[in-house]
Order: C-alpha cells, then structure tokens, then sequence
C-alpha cells in the first residue's frame, strides 16, 4: 500500500483545491520555511482521525478551516482527501480488495467532522482500525515531523516499545484488548446493576404478595358488605310494601265513608228542603195549624242538628284522612329508626348476656366458695 496523492481544499493555508501527487518512493516534504510544509503534515494526521486541536498547532477544531486574508475571504468548510495505492493488495482486511483507497474528512465551522471511505460516509474508527498494525496513523512512526528524530533518540524505553509494538503490528491487538477489558468492564458493571434490581425487584416481590392478599380479602368482606346491605334493602321493602298496602286498604275505607257520609248528606238536605217548603205552608195557613208548625219547626231543628251531625262527620273523616297520611310518613320514619333502635338492642342484648353469663359464674364461684 503506497500514498498515491494528497488533496487538499481550505485546510489551514490552502484555499484553493490543491492536489499533491506521490510518486515511487517518495518519503519526505521539503522546502523553504512558510511554504507549508507542517500543514502538510498536519492534514495527513488530521484526516487520518486526529482528534486533538492542539497537535494541529491550533486552539480548536475550527483553526483548520482558511481564514481568509487581506485579499481571500475565508472559507466554510475544509477537506483533505488521502488515495493509497492498493494494487499488491497490502492492505488487508475488507478493503483489500479495493485497488485504490480514498480516505477523507471534512469540517464545518460549526466544528462537525464527517468521514469518507472510497466516497461512503463512515465513522472515525472505521478510519483508525484500517491503519492499525501497518505503521499509520494520526500519531505514529511512520509520519515524522521536525524534532521528531531527537525525540526518538532520546525516547524512554516504554515510548520506544511503543513504536517497535507498531512496527511489529502488535498495536492492532493491543487496541482490541483494551476494547475488550473495557467491554468486560461495562459488562461485569451492568450484571453488579442487574443482580442489584433483582434483590429490589424481590424485596417489593414480597411486598406486592402481601397486598395482593390483603386486597383479597378487602373483596371478600367488601361482597359480605353488599350482601348485608341487599338483605337489609329487602327487608325495609317488603315492610313498605306492607304498610304501603295497610294505608291503600284504610284510605278505600275512608271513601266509602266519605261517600256514605255525602250521600246521606244529600238526603238530609233533600228532607231539608221539603221541610221547608211544608214550614213555608204551614205558616199560610191559619192558627189551628201552629202545632203543625211547632211540629215542623222542631223537625226542622232536628234535621238541621242532624246535617251538622253529618257535616262534623265529614270533617271529621277528612281530617281522619290527613292525620292517616301524616302518620304514614311518621310510621316509615319510626320504622327507620325502629331498624336503627333494633340494632342497638340487638348489640347491647348480646353484651348483657356476655355480663349476664359473667355474673352467674361468678355468683356460682361465690357459692362454691361458701
């Protein structure tokens, strides 16, 4: 696998769409000081996944991005696209199939990166793990900068196995590792969570069963409850019903009085009447005929107590009926309470018998004693 070209576009100071091509054997960039030799450098770590402004000799993300000058305006966005040569087939893995691998990343002023690979959207790992054991990377051995040489020299021997782990292709594995702990980690973490929940989870287990039965038996007593109450609700209907039809025969009673009473009522009025009339007569004729108006008037006297008679019974009757109407809305109420009364006694009937049945041991414990 070989670097075959480099393009950049609005990366640091490069504005325009630049392309640089790599011919065999090509190994280093040089040149004058201020031609941007560092920026190349750090467009190929940049586009190779590195995540680190400051690495970039920048304060953020965004300082990758042209600024424009006293002449350029600046740009929004800046790309670098890397192509390998993949003709032996060196590259390894999925993509070894590929001749050529284009790799590229772009960003935008507001800071987002985006990945391609051979021009398909991807992730930034997917970028890292196609260079990991082959000595590439944002970071590695094989892209050596100014200074990078005395740091190499005078590498300790934990940062000089480092590079030689790179070079060896080992790094691939170790990185695998190390994702694997930590997936093993997180693993172990989330079973610790889970036996966790499973204690709660059997703790309020019990808690539910215990009202679960107290719910069963609120229920049980809850039917018992409304069995009383229809009961109950019987009994105080059939009774109704009873007075209802005691009151219905007792009110047909008072209107066949009622008319017995009017009836005669009518007749006394009718003799009234012709009472009168004879009365009326009797005082044409002459004075042997005053007895027979004495007689008359005193018939009539009578007749006229008589039709009061009649009249005070009607009265009577009728007000006889009101006073059974206003005793049968006091005998429901009284019946009502007498259920309320009988209730009670029923109560203290059964607490005086518990005294009752007290007393008599004790006075048969007296006994026994004398």
């Amino acid at each position: 696998m070989r670097l075959s070209s480099l393009k950049l576009s609005g990366f640091k100071s490069f504005a325009d769409s630049t392309t640089l091509h790599f011919k065999d054997n090509r190994t280093a960039v040089v040149g004058p000081n201020g031609c941007g030799k560092s920026n190349v450098i750090d467009a190929i770590r940049w586009v190779m996944g590195e995540s680190s402004a400051r690495q970039l000799r920048g304060g953020s993300m965004q300082d990758v991005i042209f600024t424009g000058t006293a002449k350029r305006k600046p740009v929004g966005m800046a790309s670098v696209e890397l192509r390998f040569d993949n003709t032996y087939g060196k590259l390894g893995g999925a993509y070894n199939a590929y001749s050529e691998l284009a790799v590229r990343r772009q960003v935008n002023r507001d800071g987002k990166s985006e990945y391609f690979l051979n021009g398909s959207k991807c992730r930034r790992r997917d970028i890292t793990d196609i260079f990991l054991g082959t000595g590439l990377g944002p970071r590695s051995y094989a892209i050596i900068e100014q200074g990078m040489i005395n740091r190499l020299v005078d590498a300790k021997p934990e940062e000089m196995r480092v590079f030689i782990e790179e070079a060896a292709g080992v790094s691939r594995y170790q990185v695998r590792r190390r994702e694997t702990m930590l997936h093993l980690d997180h693993t172990t973490q989330n079973l610790s969570r889970l036996e966790d929940i499973a204690a709660e989870l059997k703790a309020q287990l019990k808690t539910l069963k215990r009202q679960s039965e107290t719910a069963i038996q609120y229920k049980e007593l809850e039917a018992e409850i409304r069995q009383i109450r229809v009961e109950v609700l019987s009994f105080q209907s059939e009774q109704s019903q009873r007075l209802q039809e005691e009151y219905t025969v007792q009110m047909n009673e008072l209107g066949e009085s009622f008319k017995l009473v009017r009836s005669e009522l009518t007749t006394v009025e009718h003799d009234l009447g012709t009472t009168s009339e004879l009365f009326q007569r009797l005082i044409q004729q002459s004075t042997p005929l005053q007895s027979e108006w004495q007689q008359a008037e005193k018939k009539r006297s009578e007749l006229e107590m008589t039709l009061q008679q009649k009249q005070s019974l009607l009265q009577q009757n009728s007000n006889s009926l009101i006073k059974l109407e206003e005793q049968k809305a006091q005998t429901k109420e009284r019946l009502q309470l007498t259920e309320l009364q009988l209730e009670t006694l029923q109560a203290q009937l059964e607490e005086q018998t518990v005294q009752l049945h007290q007393q008599e041991g004790q006075k048969q414990n007296q006994t026994q004693q004398l």
